[in-house]
């Protein structure tokens, strides 16, 4: 932990913003590592969305990983490397 309100895991430094909507969404570190590793990336003024969409499955299947149960999972990431949130896309 640095200072008091934030944590670093992999590159994201999670802020506690950030854990507290990850938890009020019960979504796991796991998932966000994986949708960081295999999400497909938009940049959005000056954040990165990373989606679990059909193209992640596809590149985490052909590396034997299923990623299924992450299907449509957000995280926003500064440019800065701070994770800003992340929550479930709705499918429409």
């Amino acid at each position: 932990m640095n200072g008091n309100n934030t944590i670093y895991d992999s590159n994201l430094i999670y802020t506690n913003h950030a854990n507290n909507r990850i938890n009020e969404r019960n979504i796991s570190r796991h998932g966000i590592e994986l949708t960081k590793k295999y999400g497909t990336e938009y940049i959005d003024k000056n954040s990165r969305r990373i989606t679990v969409d059909f193209e992640a499955l596809e590149i985490a299947e052909n590396e034997g990983i299923d990623i299924m149960e992450y299907f449509l999972l957000t995280i926003v990431v500064g440019i800065d490397g701070i994770l800003k949130t992340a929550y479930f896309k709705d499918a429409c």
